[in-house]
């Protein structure tokens, strides 16, 4: 019986085989990374919209509040002019605001400068609206919107 001899190669690996587990590699791991940006970015997304909307909804529950208490659409929350405010959350009152940003009195709202809070109030539907607007991580703008119905009161 013959005996086969297997001779092994001991020169190693060569180049192009490295250079090609190199890019291997680097395609799996340049993967890996671009799939946990976007989700680190779509988790921070979820965190800002969720606190854009409690916020809104602390703005919409002292709008309720007063309006409810109102005795007639003559109280300040009713007004249309100017058309923006806030409701400052110390003191449970209207703040006006001159355009459709931040007033500076209400800054104590979030516990960033992130949100630009603004509430108007549509007369002709009796509607407040509220908005809530971000920069986003994306370098976008985003925004959450609420709107709460007035039932007409007496005069």
């Amino acid at each position: 019986m013959k005996r086969l001899a297997i001779k092994l190669n001991d020169q190693g690996d060569t180049i192009v085989e490295v250079l090609i587990a190199i890019a291997i590699v680097s395609s799996v791991l340049a993967g890996a990374f671009t799939v946990t940006q976007k989700s680190t970015l779509a988790v921070r997304d979820s965190q800002e919209r969720g606190e854009a909307l409690q916020l809104l909804q602390g703005q919409l529950e002292q709008v309720r509040s007063v309006a409810v208490k109102a005795k007639n659409t003559s109280d300040p929350i009713f007004s249309t002019s100017p058309q923006y405010f806030c409701m400052n959350t110390t003191t449970n009152q209207r703040v006006n605001s001159n355009n459709a940003t931040f007033d500076s009195t209400c800054k104590d709202m979030g516990d960033t400068d992130l949100y630009d809070v603004t509430i108007s109030y549509d007369s002709t539907n009796n509607v407040f609206n509220l908005t809530n607007k971000w920069d986003g991580m994306d370098g976008g703008q985003n925004q959450v919107q609420l709107a709460y119905k007035v039932f007409p009161l007496g005069n």
